[in-house]
């Protein structure tokens, strides 16, 4: 049976890490150019900080530097960002804030088919958003790794990743499970 968005965002740790584990990063030509709405995986006690702050669900965006996304071309690297959305429940629309013809970016990273810096890789099956950005300001940039894989070999549009932060000594931070959305031209 095919995984799905809203299972995922249901599901236990356990799981999840298994699945994290077993999983392979999609290709950066399966991504490039296409935006992901994205829902945390939270405990109890983290769902009350992340609602108030508007961050349990986001869209997540891939596209190469020139932004023109070419069938056939193949990518080293992937540029992205994430644009903030309205609160809201898995069903409700992927709505940006302010509004969407000028959605709020923010947490900009690059995109790598492994982990491209030294450091523990820790899921290296995993393609790697690299957070240390310029543009990021310190809790969004130099403070967050993320891994992402395709859990199901078989649905290139659903995908999951795990967060760390890495402040002092690298912590996880949330799971986080992404499908297939839209072109990106934002």
């Amino acid at each position: 049976m095919a995984l799905t968005f809203k299972e995922l965002v249901a599901s236990d740790r356990a799981k999840l890490e298994a699945l994290m584990t077993e999983g392979r990063g999609p290709t950066l030509e399966s991504i490039a150019g296409w935006e992901f709405r994205g829902h945390n995986v939270l405990a109890p006690h983290e769902k009350l900080v992340m609602t108030v702050m508007s961050n349990v669900r986001f869209i997540k965006c891939f596209f190469p530097e020139d932004r023109q996304a070419t069938p056939g071309r193949t990518y080293e690297m992937l540029h992205g960002y994430n644009l903030k959305v309205r609160n809201g429940g898995v069903d409700d629309p992927w709505t940006t804030i302010p509004d969407e013809k000028t959605p709020n970016r923010l947490g900009h990273y690059r995109v790598y088919r492994a982990r491209n810096r030294p450091g523990t890789n820790v899921y290296p099956n995993a393609i790697f958003l690299d957070y240390k950005q310029p543009q990021n300001n310190l809790f969004s940039g130099s403070t967050i790794d993320d891994y992402v894989v395709q859990p199901d070999p078989g649905n290139p549009d659903l995908l999951m990743g795990k967060a760390y932060t890495n402040l002092a000594v690298m912590t996880p931070a949330t799971f986080f499970i992404l499908e297939r959305y839209q072109r990106h031209d934002r």
